[in-house]
């Protein structure tokens, strides 16, 4: 069901066109809505008279039928300006949980593309009130018909080397960890940059500390002028025309265009640049909002995977444990055996020793596979991360010839979890950095609390790196790089930190090294 409700969304983007089909593509994706889940109509209420400016009807169906105790389920419309109104499906049904999640990503489709419709609509009107804007019309609503973010980015360079007469363009945005600006897109896009520039940094971090538009006919005379930028990228910039992106009232970044083509640079460039800027601003939100809506489509595709294999583990370790525990018991009966025995064969004990002692390593395997994907009453509780870092480290196989660095900050908050699944989710990581580092290198370990309020954790080494064919599935059971694994370790790790709240993700570059980084939520009394 889930791949139907997969191909459904697709589809449901197709007819709305990314807002430029809603006119005839809204009433059909609200019919296919009330054939889909079988229910007798649907309504869409919005905070705005979107609709009405569209000329769109807000209900579907038969509502002859719908009465005051009429049941329905609800779902919030949202954009990229936040919350639009609601999506409302009339009839008497039970709801699953993916059915849930289904109908709240339509009512975020259909809030990216009546937002979209709108400013189409607004453009129109704009392309009427303007006439310089009628001649550059096409130019400008070309940059909001996708919703693809290197398509948006590649279509807003086109058109301001286009309408402003540059020999080239740029847009950077704001890193919201560090505050930097960082290099989105540029042209030509061929050349491969990577350039960052500290607040208030040139003339494009100026834009955005002080949110004005910087007119400069000549860099060489402007005292924020960078030339290191030139020598990295192999520019020869004369002139910039700079201007700020503004997205809900909150500057995400700048727009440049460089090196005016046979004039300079004036007021009416930079009238042109503020509209190509707002326009971009809208452009870079909803394929953000889109980017995000994807994600959690293909969250919902992936599910299905990780559900089945996740069953396909546990069964196997249900199965596992019945088998072992009979041969524990057969061993241990044995071992009582030879103990009556008056002269026992000392290989016959030493065989019976081994045969239980690989079945309480495998028992113990089978407990720490359930472990990671139950809790049980009493489980959680308030955890020291760095004295489990430090326990994990203590038993680890880190030897004396790898270096531990430590970056701990002070005042770490506690966070809820059983200890000694803890140490072992870091005793995991530790081993592996010190296997892949053959035993030397550094191993870097870092605790700190992340700017939402979470406690992050880095273990890091200098290793091998992982290899690109691995690095997409290396949480997935039976993935691994070593002759003698399971491929079960990290999937046991991701699936314990997210049992608890927490998020894991990896780092890595072949030659240099790998990062595991884990987030965790504090613990809440």
């Amino acid at each position: 069901m889930l791949d139907t409700y997969f191909n459904f969304l697709q589809n449901i983007e197709r007819t709305l066109g990314g807002g430029r089909g809603v006119k005839y593509g809204l009433p059909s994706t609200l019919q296919k809505v009330i054939a889909l889940f079988r229910v007798d109509a649907a309504e869409i209420r919005l905070n705005q008279p979107i609709l009405a400016e569209l000329r769109l009807p807000s209900q579907f169906g038969d509502f002859n039928r719908i009465t005051s105790e009429t049941p329905y389920t609800e779902a919030v419309i949202t954009g990229a300006e936040g919350h639009l109104g609601t999506l409302v499906l009339y009839g008497s049904r039970q709801w699953s949980d993916n059915e849930l999640r289904v109908v709240h990503l339509i009512a975020q489709q259909l809030g990216v593309a009546l937002e979209n419709a709108t400013y189409f609509a607004q453009m129109k009107l704009k392309t009427s009130e303007l006439k310089w804007i009628d001649k550059f019309g096409d130019s400008l609503l070309n940059m909001l018909s996708s919703l693809q973010i290197q398509e948006v980015a590649g279509r807003i360079m086109s058109a301001t080397k286009d309408l402003l007469e540059v020999e080239e363009a740029s847009i950077m945005l704001k890193d919201y960890e560090s505050g930097d600006l960082m290099l989105w897109s540029h042209t030509p896009p061929e050349k491969d940059l990577s350039i960052r520039l500290k607040p208030g940094q040139g003339i494009a971090g100026w834009v955005v500390e002080y949110g004005k538009t910087a007119i400069v006919n000549d860099v060489k005379k402007d005292p924020r002028w960078e030339p290191a930028i030139d020598e990295k990228g192999g520019f020869d910039t004369r002139s910039i025309i700079a201007v700020p992106i503004i997205l809900d009232d909150e500057i995400i970044g700048v727009i440049e265009g460089i090196n005016k083509v046979n004039d300079i640079f004036d007021e009416s460039d930079a009238q042109l640049l503020r509209t190509i800027a707002k326009w971009s601003a809208i452009g870079v939100g909803n394929a953000n909002t889109y980017e995000a809506l994807k994600h959690t489509t293909e969250q919902l595709a992936d599910a299905k995977k990780q559900t089945a294999m996740a069953h396909m583990v546990l069964n196997l370790a249900h199965k596992i444990n019945n088998s072992v525990g009979a041969v524990r018991v057969w061993a241990m009966e044995m071992a009582d055996e030879l103990k009556a025995t008056p002269h026992p064969s000392m290989e016959m004990r030493l065989m019976v020793e081994n045969v239980l002692h690989n079945a309480e390593e495998t028992l113990l395997m089978v407990r720490r596979i359930r472990g990671a994907t139950e809790l049980r009453p009493g489980d959680i509780r308030p955890i020291e991360v760095i004295e489990a870092m430090e326990t994990a480290l203590q038993f680890s196989r880190v030897d004396a010839a790898v270096k531990v660095e430590r970056h701990y900050e002070d005042g770490i908050p506690r966070v809820g979890a059983d200890a000694e699944r803890l140490v072992e989710v870091f005793l995991h990581l530790m081993n592996n950095a010190t296997d892949v580092m053959n035993g030397r290198g550094t191993l870097t370990l870092t605790c700190r609390r992340a700017q939402n309020g979470t406690v992050e954790i880095m273990i890091q080494d200098d290793g091998q790196g992982i290899p690109d064919h691995l690095r997409s599935k290396i949480f997935d059971p039976f993935v691994t790089s070593k002759s003698d694994g399971l491929g079960l370790g990290l999937w046991m790790v991701k699936l314990y930190v997210e049992l608890i709240g927490g998020k894991i993700s990896v780092t890595s570059t072949v030659g240099k090294g790998t990062i595991f980084r884990i987030t965790l939520p504090p613990w809440e009394k």
